[in-house]
């Protein structure tokens, strides 16, 4: 029967062993952030029923993650239109999580002889960053973007070397299909990288539109490093049926 000493110095041991960071995981260093989101709508019938909003929030060279959020709506003689658009993100050394949207609706106007509403919806993510270590790195995630009528919706997730080739591209256009992503990627040390997210969304002449996309980047570890991690663990369970 184990001794309670046993018991601690196993129970000791493995809280040590499960609480210690994962030291062979790579980091990323954020070098420069823009989120920015932007929502328009108008409708204009003339001077005297005009209505126009604009609605911007932008946060430069900010690794932190904060909810962006912005709206916008118009509505006057015979037509109306609404834009929305939104950025949730999370920057840290060990992976960069965010999520945008946005959406457009208008209305045809009703009063004949005036204009049609028009709306647009907005989310730019630039992220400047590098890596610590050449190391594997996978990117899951998924594009999507929809319409109605003569709107139109487009959502981009790109990753490429500063001022150079791309490493990931994908897109979506609201006549397409959604995208998932689920890519790895080697990312050498040294390198200035830039990851670019787009999600824009126009609405028009009676159309709705909707654009988005989400991703996460993290480091994956090593073959070697994941044998040696299982093998810790091995050799953790048979130290506590030794005892």
């Amino acid at each position: 029967m184990p001794s309670a000493l046993g018991r601690l110095l196993v129970s000791l041991l493995g809280a040590a062993f499960l609480a210690a960071p994962p030291a062979f995981a790579a980091s990323i260093e954020v070098l420069a952030a823009t989120r920015a989101v932007g929502a328009d709508a108008s409708s204009t019938t003339g001077a005297e029923f005009s209505a126009q909003t604009e609605a911007d929030a932008q946060e430069p060279q900010d690794p932190e993650g904060t909810v962006l959020a912005v709206g916008a709506a118009a509505e006057t003689r015979g037509s109306s239109a609404q834009a929305g658009a939104t950025l949730d993100s999370s920057l840290t050394p060990g992976s960069l999580v965010a999520a945008g949207d946005s959406f457009a609706t208008t209305d045809i106007a009703t009063v004949p002889g005036e204009p049609d509403a028009s709306a647009t919806g907005d989310v730019l993510l630039d992220i400047d960053f590098r890596v610590d270590e050449t190391s594997t790195w996978v990117l899951t995630g998924m594009l999507s973007a929809s319409a109605s009528g003569l709107a139109d919706g487009f959502a981009l997730l790109e990753i490429f070397v500063s001022m150079g080739e791309a490493v990931f591209v994908a897109d979506t256009f609201s006549d397409g299909s959604p995208v998932t992503i689920d890519e790895q990627l080697v990312l050498e040390a040294g390198t200035d990288y830039t990851l670019i997210g787009v999600a824009d969304s126009l609405g028009d002449l009676g159309g709705d539109a909707t654009a988005a996309f989400a991703f996460e980047l993290r480091p994956i570890p090593e073959p070697a490093t994941a044998l040696a991690l299982a093998l810790g663990v091995g050799a953790l369970a048979a130290a506590r049926r030794r005892l």
